[in-house]
């Protein structure tokens, strides 16, 4: 664990996850508490204390960031990666912001590298995970937020996700019930990914 005093958690899965498979808790619960704090630059406490304040609205990052992010992640894990020239053909398809951030972090270089130097397909997947990390990922999301996708209000950015999924709900509750209304939506898409 190391000794930031922000998202230390988020750096420690990260390694963590590199080493072992991450499993996802079903049976229990965790509350975690909704409290102020001033001791970190940003995070939930920080967050909090500013939305309390009235400093701060909740922004959401744009829906569209993630299916650019899906389509990406499964276009890297394909055979077409195998090709660095027709990966990066590719991602420009699915987004010219896509493709400007890998050429503008050494992505080409990096993969081409990784394609050189894995003798195996295991070592090839280990490589895939550890180039395109959570770290990784979050840069990307930063990337298109500050390029292209501006976060949303939570009201509009609830409203364009339900509306992609083709999900129903009425948007004039109130913000606590957005996060109910979430998990429905959420055990729908786990159900039929399973079925």
């Amino acid at each position: 664990m190391n000794t930031k005093k922000a998202a230390e958690d988020f750096y420690f899965l990260q390694k963590l996850a590199k080493l072992y498979q991450i499993h996802k808790i079903t049976s229990t619960k965790v509350r975690p508490s909704a409290r102020e704090s001033w001791r970190v630059p940003f995070g939930t406490g920080k967050s909090i204390t500013d939305y309390l304040s009235n400093q701060k609205k909740i922004l959401l990052y744009d829906p569209d960031e993630f299916i650019i992010l899906k389509e990406w992640l499964t276009l890297f894990n394909s055979d077409l990666s195998l090709n660095t020239d027709t990966l990066m053909e590719e991602a420009k398809k699915i987004s010219s912001e896509l493709f400007k951030f890998l050429e503008e972090t050494g992505f080409r270089k990096s993969w081409e590298r990784i394609l050189n130097n894995s003798k195996t397909d295991k070592q090839l997947i280990y490589q895939r995970n550890n180039l395109f990390d959570a770290f990784r990922t979050l840069k990307l999301m930063h990337y298109l937020r500050d390029t292209r996708f501006p976060m949303l209000d939570i009201s509009s950015g609830i409203k364009k996700l339900f509306n992609i999924l083709g999900h129903n709900f009425n948007l004039e509750h109130k913000i606590e019930n957005y996060l109910s209304e979430l998990k429905v939506v959420e055990n729908l898409l786990c159900k039929n990914l399973i079925n």
